[in-house]
């Protein structure tokens, strides 16, 4: 691109911020080992971007970092969240209750 052009670069139909999503050793003292993150933004919750992005940090975390468990940990009031997770094979694990009053529910994915 070159300054000055206002051309969308991305999926057409998806705002430039359409959230986010990585893999990478979780922070959490209690979970040893790599942690799935996809927080679809709200405007493109709903179109299905949120399993892409899951399936694929999944099967990133088996195939290519060779891991036996990609873990994952989502507010257990989320339940939009916890049911697209486990359609995919994650089992839950535990809840843990914070701090705040509220609970994360921890989810593990093994591979096959």
């Amino acid at each position: 691109m070159k300054k000055g052009d206002r051309s969308q670069v991305g999926h057409p139909g998806l705002p430039l911020d359409a959230g986010h999503a990585e893999i990478k050793p979780s922070p959490e003292p209690w979970l040893d080992g790599h942690e799935l993150i996809h927080a679809p933004a709200p405007a493109v919750q709903g179109r299905g971007l949120g399993r892409e992005l899951a399936v694929a940090l999944t099967a990133y975390g088996h195939d290519t970092l060779g891991l036996a468990e990609v873990h994952a940990t989502v507010d257990a009031g989320n339940a939009p969240s916890l049911s697209l997770l486990a359609r995919l094979g994650y089992t839950r694990v535990r809840d843990i209750p914070e701090n705040g009053g509220g609970t994360t529910s921890h989810l593990t994915h093994r591979r096959r």
